[in-house]
């Protein structure tokens, strides 16, 4: 399984505490392991015992294996860490153990792809985990500003080239919306396309995002990235400048009663005022298009 040529695609999943709720995950496990090109690496974030069991069980019966990580790293963000190191591929997604990815069409992308995209972007369809019932994703993403309004980091295909210096923070909540605004990426290397590649659960057990307890992490998410942009003196893109007002939004206001938020922001605002506005702006952009949503689809989905 750790021969990957050519384009060849690497997969990275954290797992945990997925005990008997692991079809998915064999679903499409079964299907890449079989493929030509594909590296699957699995990272068992180590909790409950079951978990570990029955994911050596599934491997045990595969003819090819992936690649199987277990430790105890405490959050997605620090799990998916440790399988970029490993990456083999010249494309790399980030695919999360409850979902359904649709393997077939993500190769199409990268076989359809030019040399001078660095990320690909299709569409993703909502499935609820309790009812089956599938909603189409609520804005077609056709530009990054609606990308950054609704990033899901599961429908991106990354050129691996542009992750060898970048690491997810160890957070459980937000951490993929701080990755990808800390890589800087040029809004004309975005390419986008109509396929749908992904099928995303909700109200799915243990689904992080439906915790609360883990919003102080989308505090600290943006206070890392506030605090890398006024230590840069890089030009950030207008994706990044997006996706950190995609960041301010999240649970407004309480992401700014936390006094280093604030500091980091004012500190923003004294040294280079013109990102300050343009991050504004676009928060009032993220308020006009969450509104519009909610109206039009009965809700937004919150990353």
């Amino acid at each position: 399984m750790d021969e990957v040529h050519g384009s060849g695609l690497t997969i990275i999943c954290p797992i945990h505490n997925m005990s008997g709720q692991l079809s998915n995950l064999k679903s499409w496990v079964t299907e890449a392991v079989d493929g030509e090109g594909i590296q699957v690496i699995l990272i068992h974030d180590e909790g409950d015992a079951e978990t570990g069991v029955e994911l050596e069980d599934f491997i045990r019966g595969l003819e090819r294996k992936p690649t199987l990580i277990s430790g105890k790293f405490g959050s997605p963000g620090a799990a998916r860490n440790q399988g970029l190191g490993l990456i083999k591929g010249d494309w790399t997604v980030f695919w999360d153990s409850d979902d359904v990815p649709n393997l077939g069409e993500t190769l199409k992308l990268i076989q359809e792809s030019s040399q001078t995209d660095e990320v690909i972007v299709g569409q993703y369809r909502e499935k609820s985990y309790v009812n089956q019932f599938i909603n189409p994703s609520p804005l077609e993403v056709t530009n990054f500003f609606i990308l950054s309004t609704n990033l899901g980091i599961w429908r991106m295909v990354f050129r691996s080239e542009i992750l060898r210096k970048v690491r997810f923070p160890s957070l459980s909540m937000a951490e993929d919306l701080s990755f990808v605004a800390n890589l800087n990426i040029n809004p004309n290397s975005i390419r986008y396309s109509s396929k749908v590649i992904y099928n995303y659960f909700i109200d799915f057990p243990n689904q992080l995002t439906s915790s609360r307890k883990y919003f102080p992490h989308s505090q600290k998410a943006l206070f890392e990235v506030l605090s890398e942009l006024n230590s840069s003196g890089s030009k950030s893109s207008r994706f990044t400048l997006s996706l950190i007002s995609r960041m301010c939004f999240i649970s407004f206001p309480n992401q700014f009663r936390n006094i280093g938020v604030r500091q980091e922001f004012m500190r923003l605002i004294k040294r280079r005022p013109h990102l300050g506005l343009l991050i504004y702006w676009y928060c009032l952009r993220h308020l006009a298009v969450h509104s519009l949503t909610k109206i039009r689809h009965g809700g937004i989905r919150e990353n």
